[in-house]
């Protein structure tokens, strides 16, 4: 008898959502003397080294920041597979059988 069987869907990987980050280049003013972040506050964090007497300056840097998040979906992955529902066999049937003595055959 041959081999009997069905293909069906099994999952793989499930669905799932995923935060990827938004990002953005944005301007940092730093102090070139303490290498503070003074970004807005420029004009009063240069005067105070100035005062002391520590020198003074800045300089702007770019830097990527994450500014927010998109959601973005994954649908789930699913493969085909074959299942065995009952295997193949091999069945043998008499059908028939010889005398060793006479010779004579005799069929089922």
């Amino acid at each position: 008898m041959p081999e009997q069987g069905h293909n069906e869907q099994v999952l793989v990987q499930a669905a799932y959502d995923e935060q990827v980050p938004i990002t953005e280049m944005k301007a940092h003013d730093i102090c070139n003397v303490c290498g503070a972040d003074i970004t807005n506050n420029v004009t009063a964090h240069t005067k105070a080294h100035a005062l002391a007497y520590e020198g003074g300056g800045w300089h702007t840097e770019w830097k990527e920041e994450v500014t927010g998040y998109q959601t973005v979906h994954h649908d789930a992955v699913y493969e085909t597979r074959y299942v065995v529902d009952s295997p193949a066999t091999t069945k043998q049937e008499l059908a028939g059988y010889k005398c060793s003595g006479c010779g004579k055959t005799k069929a089922n």
